[in-house]
């Protein structure tokens, strides 16, 4: 069985690294976006199971990332 592959979208590196921590001592892959650019990037490139998203990014709508 895969690894499942997690994204966390999050611009503050503080709890980007807190979720990243945790979530890759559980055993998942864990990739990580600062924001909307970087998230759709990695979503064309890598098969994502789950996307954890701070819906507060600056300069993102949040319907410019929900697609």
């Amino acid at each position: 069985m895969q690894t499942p592959h997690i994204l966390i979208v999050e611009d503050e590196l503080v709890t980007r690294n807190t979720l990243k921590s945790i979530f890759e001592a559980e055993g998942y892959d864990v990739f990580e976006a600062t924001d909307g650019a970087e998230m759709h990037q990695i979503l064309s490139e890598y098969d994502i199971n789950l996307v954890i998203m701070d819906i507060n990014l600056p300069g993102e709508k949040r319907s410019s990332v929900s697609a």
